[in-house]
């Protein structure tokens, strides 16, 4: 799990989840907006994560991998909110933070 002062508040999720724009990766899609911090946001829809178990073990696994994938990228200030895609279910933990990594790293240069 992050920091607290680095999650994103249920306000703030919202935010970014009506006006962020969505950039795709291998394993997730991130949505993001250009915010005054950096703050980060995970979720693990019903859709094809049934149980709360596996919800949470998922939302762990993305905080972990996204807490390792931010230390190779610069500071920006941004809201981000991962979301896991139907093949991150056959991912490795390093195959998942490489594909966080590039994926932000791709959806700041499209904004820029």
């Amino acid at each position: 799990m992050l920091p607290k002062r680095q999650r994103l508040t249920v306000r703030e999720f919202s935010d970014t989840w009506k006006r962020g724009t969505t950039t795709c990766g291998a394993f997730v899609c991130v949505r993001r907006i250009t915010a005054p911090t950096p703050r980060y946001g995970c979720t693990a829809p019903k859709k094809f994560v049934r149980t709360v178990v596996a919800r949470n073990r998922m939302r762990r696994q993305l905080y972990a991998a996204l807490r390792h994938a931010l230390t190779e990228l610069p500071a920006a200030s941004e809201y981000v909110i991962l979301l896991p895609r139907h093949t991150i279910q056959r991912a490795t933990h390093t195959a998942l933070y490489r594909d966080i990594a590039n994926t932000l790293r791709r959806a700041r240069k499209i904004e820029k």
